[in-house]
C-alpha cells in the first residue's frame, strides 16, 4: 500500500502531514470525524470559522479538502493515522491469513505503516525498538 498523500496525526500532537495547511485546521479533521461529505454551513456552525474561509483555504484544487456539488469532502489518499494504522494491520492480517506473507514479512508491513503515517516520538521508540 502506497504512502498517503496527507495524514491527520490525531495520536499526539494534532497536526496534518504531507501537505502544509495553516488556516481552517479544524475542517479536516471534522470532516475525518462525521466520515461524511458537509457543507461549508455546517462547517462554519461547528468551527465558528468565516463562510468565506473554506472557499479561500480550501479551494476545489486543494489537495487535503474535495469539493463535489457544493459538500465537503477528504480528498482521495487522505487517511487519519488511526485510519491508516488500521488498514495496514488489517491488510497485513488477511496476507499472513491467506499465505501471501509471513509473520516476520507482516510485522515489518505494520512497522513500515507506522513510520511512514505519524512522525510521533511514541513511533521513533517503535523504530528504536526494533
Amino acid at each position: 500500500m502506497s504512502r498517503p498523500r496527507a495524514v491527520l496525526q490525531v495520536l499526539g500532537e494534532v497536526k496534518v502531514l504531507g501537505v502544509p495547511v495553516s488556516q481552517a485546521i479544524a475542517a479536516p479533521f471534522l470532516l475525518a470525524a462525521a466520515g461524511r461529505p458537509m457543507s461549508s454551513d455546517e462547517l462554519v456552525q461547528l468551527t465558528g470559522y468565516a463562510a468565506k474561509t473554506f472557499s479561500s483555504v480550501y479551494p476545489a484544487s486543494h489537495p487535503i479538502i474535495a469539493r463535489t456539488n457544493g459538500m465537503l469532502t477528504l480528498a482521495a489518499g487522505v487517511w487519519t493515522d488511526h485510519a491508516w494504522l488500521a488498514e495496514n494491520v488489517r491488510r497485513a492480517a488477511n496476507a499472513l491469513r491467506d499465505n501471501v506473507i509471513d509473520s516476520s514479512s507482516a510485522a515489518d508491513c505494520i512497522r513500515a505503516s507506522i513510520t511512514a503515517a505519524i512522525a510521533t516520538p511514541a513511533a521513533r521508540r517503535v523504530r528504536a525498538v526494533r
